[in-house]
């Protein structure tokens, strides 16, 4: 078997390669948006909420208030491995969720 020769090209590297992209385009975003149009998009959700559209309720009242915590039961008898794989698949689900914490 041949043994692979790194390169400055191919060498491995910690963390998440498409961080840095994500966050040139987070800076970029930040540095266009203006307070009077994060102001006029507040009014707009906060327009659909009161008419009635449930999934701008939910972004509104999650943007002004934080979201919920969510609370585990712990049934009788579950070992703690139980409820830790349940929080697993939460926070998976989550990770899943656009707009999730």
């Amino acid at each position: 078997m041949a043994k692979h020769k790194w390169t400055s090209e191919t060498a491995p590297r910690a963390g998440n390669p498409l961080a840095g992209k994500r966050q040139a385009l987070v800076e970029a975003f930040l540095r266009s948006a203006k307070p009077r149009d994060v102001d006029a998009v507040a009014k707009v959700l906060a327009k659909l909420a009161m008419g009635g559209d449930v999934q701008a309720a939910r972004e509104w009242l999650d943007r002004l208030l934080g979201k919920p915590a969510q609370n585990v039961e712990v049934e009788a008898g579950e070992s703690l491995a139980d409820v830790l794989q349940r929080l697993a698949a939460v926070k998976a689900a989550q990770e899943r969720t656009p707009g999730a914490p």
